[in-house]
C-alpha cells in the first residue's frame, strides 16, 4: 500500500508539467529545464529530468524516492508528436503516455504501464 501511495504521489509531481510542455510545444520551442515547465528539479518523491523538443515529443521522467518497492525506479509521461492534426507543419496534437520501471501491475496507478 505505501509504495503504491509513493508512486502515485511521485506521478502527482510531474504531471503538472504536461500543460507548460504542451505550451512551449505550440510555441515552437523545447527545453531540458524543469522550471521552463512549472516544475522543481528536486521534491520530497522525485529527482525530475525533462526534455521537451520543438518537434511535438517530450518527456518528463521522476526517479523515485520510496521504500525499497519503489526507491530508484522511474515513472515518466511520455509524448508523442502526432502531426495529422496539424496544419502548415505545426504540431497541433500529441499523446501523453504514462509508463514506470515497477514491474507490479498492483502498484502503478491506472493507464501506467511496464516500460519496455
Amino acid at each position: 500500500y505505501v509504495a503504491r501511495s509513493q508512486l502515485t504521489a511521485a506521478l502527482a509531481d510531474i504531471t503538472p508539467g504536461k500543460v507548460q510542455a504542451e505550451s512551449l510545444i505550440a510555441d515552437g520551442k523545447g527545453t531540458s529545464n524543469a522550471s521552463d515547465i512549472g516544475l522543481r528539479t528536486d521534491t520530497t518523491r522525485c529527482g525530475i529530468t525533462v526534455k521537451v523538443d520543438a518537434a511535438g515529443t517530450a518527456n518528463i521522467t521522476c526517479k523515485v524516492k520510496g521504500n525499497s518497492q519503489v526507491n530508484d525506479k522511474t515513472i515518466a509521461w511520455d509524448r508523442t508528436a502526432d502531426n495529422s492534426a496539424g496544419t502548415n507543419g505545426v504540431n497541433n496534437g500529441g499523446v501523453w503516455t504514462c509508463s514506470s520501471t515497477v514491474t507490479s501491475d498492483a502498484l502503478r496507478p491506472s493507464g501506467c504501464t511496464a516500460a519496455k
